[in-house]
């Protein structure tokens, strides 16, 4: 089994694993900032959400050849008040949450919080809450709904079963 440990918010969370009966506890990835939710694929690879450092990352179950499938974008803006120094915009991915593997389609889905808040002196920003989807290997980014300023924070595939379908199978 695995899970995700929190740990405060001070690069402390971590990754871990442990057989069904809870001995072999392993950390298999240290200094996480925030992870969120942890997904498997049909190869055994685990994939997880991290809403600290904006990331959906990925390793073997033993938690070598990590990578980074997804992350956020930094952009610089011009200042006008101050040219020397200019403004950073963060775009792509934005505090993802829940995560979902589709192995038969090779596809990896997650959730990206929405918000809307005003800064002191600043204006208002607002995000819109998303449901996304990208290869395994994290290309072919797409976004299937956006939400609003909401807070979407799970998500589950149901494969071979339309949501109407399995409603009827109930």
């Amino acid at each position: 089994m695995y899970w995700v440990d929190q740990s405060g918010y001070e690069n402390s969370g971590r990754v871990q694993s442990a057989s069904l009966d809870g001995s072999d506890v392993a950390t298999l990835f240290d200094n996480a900032k925030h992870p969120m939710n942890v997904a498997l694929d049909s190869e055994g690879k685990l994939y997880w959400t991290d809403a600290g450092s904006f990331e959906i990352r990925r390793c073997h179950p033993d938690g070598s050849s990590m990578e980074v499938l997804h992350n956020k974008t930094v952009v610089m803006l011009p200042n006008p008040k101050t040219p020397k120094y200019p403004l950073q915009q963060l775009t792509g991915l934005l505090d993802p949450q829940g995560i979902a593997v589709d192995a038969v389609e090779g596809k990896v889905y997650w959730t990206q919080l929405g918000t809307k808040y005003t800064k002191p002196g600043g204006p208002s920003v607002e995000r819109n809450g998303k449901l996304q989807r990208a290869n395994l290997d994290g290309s072919e980014v797409e976004t299937l709904a956006e939400f609003g300023a909401t807070q979407p924070v799970s998500v589950v595939i149901s494969a071979g079963l339309s949501p109407s379908h399995a409603k009827n199978e109930l």
